[in-house]
C-alpha cells in the first residue's frame, strides 16, 4: 500500500471515459504472374498503401529462373515512395514438402556503410498438395 500511496503522490493520475481511436495502415495489393517457359517466370505486383491520409504507392516487377527441381534464383526491381533503385535478390530451395527460402531487398544499399538500409529475410515454409 505505501507504495502505491508513494506513486499517487508523485504522479497526476487521470481518468477519462472517452475511447481511444486511431487509423490503421490499409494496404492494397495487386499482382500478376506468367510462365514463360518451364524455366522462367516473370511477374509484377502494384502496391498502395494508405496511412494518415496519405498514399503510398509501389510497383514492382521481378522474374525467376529455375535452376533444377530443387533450386530456383531470382531478381527484383522496385519503385517505393519515389526511390528507384532498389534491387532486389531471392533464392528458394525445395527439399521434398520442405522449401527454405532467403529475399533481400534494396541490395545496392547493403554495400553503404554509412545509409545501409537493406532488408534480409529466411524462411521456411511446408507445402502441402
Amino acid at each position: 500500500d505505501s507504495a502505491l500511496d508513494t506513486l499517487e503522490q508523485v504522479f497526476t493520475i487521470r481518468s477519462t471515459t472517452d475511447s481511444y481511436t486511431t487509423k490503421l495502415p490499409t494496404r492494397l495489393y495487386l499482382s500478376t504472374n506468367y510462365q514463360l517457359n518451364t524455366r522462367w517466370r516473370i511477374g509484377a505486383v502494384v502496391q498502395t498503401e494508405f496511412y494518415r491520409d496519405q498514399v503510398f504507392p509501389a510497383v514492382a516487377i521481378g522474374g525467376n529462373y529455375t535452376l533444377n527441381r530443387f533450386l530456383t534464383v531470382g531478381a527484383t526491381y522496385a519503385v517505393i515512395n519515389d526511390v528507384y533503385d532498389n534491387f532486389g535478390l531471392n533464392a528458394v530451395l525445395k527439399v521434398g514438402p520442405i522449401q527454405i527460402f532467403a529475399t533481400a531487398d534494396n541490395v545496392i544499399s547493403a554495400f553503404n556503410v554509412v545509409d545501409n538500409n537493406a532488408n534480409a529475410r529466411v524462411g521456411v515454409n511446408l507445402l502441402f498438395k
